[in-house]
């Protein structure tokens, strides 16, 4: 994995004009020494100059404090604008000059917790895991922000369907008695034959369906068997329906927009950039993280999300390893469940038709661009506080 940094200092002891040079803002930094098999040493900071001349200025008041000064022969370093780039690059850094394994060791980068189906088998059932392979990326969502979380989830929208939940591998016969979900009527018991293959086989589809597509799939045919029994004035059955319908909703409403198939995680994170009036975009394609490349306006955008896309192609367009993709899901994991308040920028995800919403996108990089504009279009007239919403003003999102 190649990465490299913006800019590149050229280092002596004690010269320090080099580091009074250095930005005050925040980046990503690489200090070499003077012989090539020398490790560098990685790290990040809201402010470049101020470490970097705590680490390369010697203090005789603090003779125990870090001193690199004489062992450093190169500095190169890039300026961020977020937690989120700063974050990725070094990754990228320690990935390029330590190896994978101990980048993702050094920035404690864990496999989110994910559920999967294993369509696989001839009885598929869904369970949590953190292991992902490679042949089941199209039947595993996520992620999720814990494993409780995930767990949760599973069970209650396993109470919507009819799949197993056993985990041993079945030879159906029916002389076996079964478990406690067939004696509840909560599972099809293909175990002594309590369905035919065929209905098994379509419930499951139905359960991957019901993943994928965030519950839409369950709701749908719910809500078209509800106005059907209405039509029919079955009103007791359309009241049940009714009732399912707000169970599945309130059951999907426990998983964040991010869950959905590894390999339809497809997005772009919009972030503020350390260059002023500029825009930082990412491009989430697979679970797999491109970027950044800048706008300074909206009109930038299709250019830039064509940059993104060859930036992809090149990472995945080769046989790339499986733990790339989850140090990846792991840094997108641990950003997005920060929640809106603490996390700086948002990600669009990709529509139904798996094309990206750039029109959202474009109106997130106008208000990041401009952001006084955005708030006075936000917020209310000191004369109009005390009045009453009028209908147009509410459905104003």
């Amino acid at each position: 994995m190649q990465c490299q940094f913006e800019h590149t200092v050229e280092f002596a002891a004690g010269n320090s004009e080099a580091l009074r040079a250095l930005p005050e803002t925040a980046g990503v930094f690489a200090l070499f020494g003077h012989a090539a098999t020398d490790q560098p040493y990685l790290s990040r900071t809201p402010n470049l100059r101020r470490r970097l001349q705590r680490l390369l200025t010697p203090d005789p008041k603090a003779p125990r404090r870090l001193d690199l000064s004489g062992r450093v022969a190169r500095i190169e370093y890039t300026v961020t604008g977020s937690d989120f780039e700063a974050v990725l690059l070094l990754f990228r850094a320690s990935a390029a000059h330590l190896g994978m394994e101990t980048a993702e060791r050094r920035l404690r980068l864990h496999t989110p917790f994910c559920i999967r189906l294993t369509v696989e088998n001839a009885y598929p059932r869904a369970y949590v895991t953190n292991r992902i392979s490679a042949r089941s990326l199209a039947h595993t969502y996520g992620p999720f922000a814990t494993r409780a979380s995930a767990e949760r989830f599973l069970d209650e929208s396993l109470n919507l369907f009819k799949l197993r939940r056993c985990h041993e591998e079945l030879s159906p016969d029916a002389a076996f008695p079964g478990c406690i979900y067939s004696e509840m009527k909560m599972c099809l018991a293909p175990c002594f034959k309590g369905c035919t293959d065929e209905r098994y086989a379509e419930e499951s589809r139905a359960v991957g369906d019901y993943l994928a597509t965030h519950g839409s799939s369950l709701l749908n045919v719910l809500a078209a068997s509800r106005d059907a029994a209405s039509e029919s004035l079955d009103f007791e059955r359309a009241s049940e329906l009714h009732a399912a319908i707000t169970r599945a909703q309130n059951t999907t409403h426990l998983a964040d927009e991010i869950v959905r198939p590894l390999q339809q995680l497809t997005g772009v994170v919009v972030l503020p950039a350390a260059v002023e009036k500029s825009v930082g975009l990412f491009l989430l394609r697979g679970g797999l993280l491109a970027g950044p490349t800048f706008v300074a306006s909206a009109e930038e955008l299709p250019t830039a999300l064509e940059t993104l896309e060859a930036q992809h192609t090149a990472i995945a367009g080769k046989k790339f390893p499986l733990r790339l993709l989850t140090c990846h899901l792991a840094l997108l994991k641990r950003w997005y469940y920060r929640g809106e308040k603490h996390r700086i920028g948002d990600i669009y995800f990709s529509l139904p038709d798996g094309n990206l919403p750039q029109k959202r996108i474009a109106r997130a990089v106008n208000r990041i661009l401009n952001p006084a504009a955005q708030a006075s279009i936000i917020q209310p007239d000191t004369a109009a506080e005390n009045t009453t919403p009028t209908t147009d003003t509410l459905a104003i999102e």
